[in-house]
């Protein structure tokens, strides 16, 4: 549960939906470098002060009462480091000591589970996010909940989200991610926000990060995807696999002529889904040029019989070329894939592939 500071002279008061019939829990957040002295209106008769430390420890704290008053001191040795919480009004209910912010036990998107971090690249964009939330020690606070995404909170209280709870300590967040994420190659961001009851300021922030594999569709109704792409505006137009031109070791630049993966230790892939089957017995890969040809040493290239790819030329330890062209048995299909393995591309650059053209033929 976040509190305010003392010296601004405000407090947080705690919610009431837990059972709590005396006045509201008052949760003041003290900065000091010597002794301080507080004075705050009285509201009942015996009130208890307890100052809690950062660290959990907890002390009741003797306390001066008047008519419409009560007068706490805090000594130094009441202080953690110069800071520590005062508590009033505390619940049965409340673990004082408890300095931990809840955890997510349990995150999803589309029925998968993700670690939280960096997610890398995605080849379908998530429609729905599912995070299962438990606190050991304290309920959680409900109203604590939200998601950012993409800058924008969302509580459930917004219809993309809704939090069904299982106990006062656990329950399951979720949320509709359809309109709510980036569709281009630009990434996403999801932030996990959730605190309890204890007095401290460490609410849960947990953090998904990706970006969704790129695809657009050609004039002839062919949809072209890869699985990753290069974090550089010279590489943004990386359907020009597709545009007839190939590589000569005479251009200058391979920004705007080639398609360049991202550079990771992962596989990489383009596929060519036609809009109607059609025969095909050759493939030709027309590689990359900068300071040499890039070709890549390792890979596959698939067909789609319908329900699995099927491998039907597979390279390993290739040489440098302008042009790599695989013939195979002629077969009819809606997909062709070339696929690099984790560490298969150019001597040069094994985590990248790097391709100038793709000429799918009937033979």
């Amino acid at each position: 549960m976040r509190v305010a500071f003392l010296l601004l002279a405000s407090f947080l008061a705690c919610s009431m939906a837990l059972g709590v019939h005396a006045a509201e829990m008052e949760c003041y957040h003290l900065k000091a470098t010597g002794p301080v002295t507080v004075t705050l209106p009285r509201h009942g008769e015996g009130e208890t002060v307890v100052c809690k430390w950062p660290s959990g420890k907890c002390k009741k704290l003797p306390v001066r009462q008047t008519d419409d008053q009560i007068t706490i001191r805090i000594g130094v040795e009441d202080m953690e480091a110069g800071e520590t919480y005062l508590i009033l009004y505390a619940p049965d209910w409340l673990n004082l000591h408890d300095s931990t912010p809840p955890q997510a036990v349990r995150l999803e998107l589309d029925g998968k589970t993700v670690k939280p971090g960096d997610l890398g690249w995605l080849t379908t964009m998530p429609r729905a996010l599912l995070v299962e939330i438990q606190d050991k020690e304290n309920p959680i606070n409900e109203a604590s909940l939200a998601l950012t995404v993409n800058g924008r909170r969302l509580t459930p209280k917004d219809k993309n989200m809704s939090y069904q709870a299982e106990s006062k300590k656990a329950g399951v967040l979720t949320c509709d991610l359809t309109g709510l994420l980036h569709s281009d190659t630009g990434g996403n961001e999801i932030v996990i926000h959730a605190d309890d009851f204890a007095v401290d300021d460490r609410p849960l922030e947990v953090a998904l990060t990706f970006k969704t594999s790129p695809s657009r569709k050609m004039d002839d109704g062919t949809v072209i995807r890869i699985d990753s792409l290069v974090d550089s505006d010279g590489w943004r137009r990386w359907w020009v696999v597709a545009d007839g031109r190939v590589m000569k070791d005479t251009d200058k630049t391979t920004a705007g002529n080639t398609w360049q993966s991202d550079k990771t230790a992962s596989r990489h892939w383009v596929e060519f889904d036609f809009p109607k089957p059609r025969k095909v017995g050759a493939v030709e890969i027309w590689w990359a040029y900068w300071e040499c040809f890039r070709t890549s040493r390792n890979y596959e290239i698939q067909t789609w019989d319908g329900g699995k790819w099927v491998t039907q030329a597979k390279v390993t330890g290739q040489k440098e070329m302008q042009c790599s062209r695989h013939t195979f048995p002629t077969v009819t299909t809606t997909k062709v894939r070339l696929r690099q393995p984790a560490g298969g591309g150019h001597s040069g650059r094994k985590d990248l592939m790097w391709i100038a053209e793709v000429k799918i033929l009937p033979e």
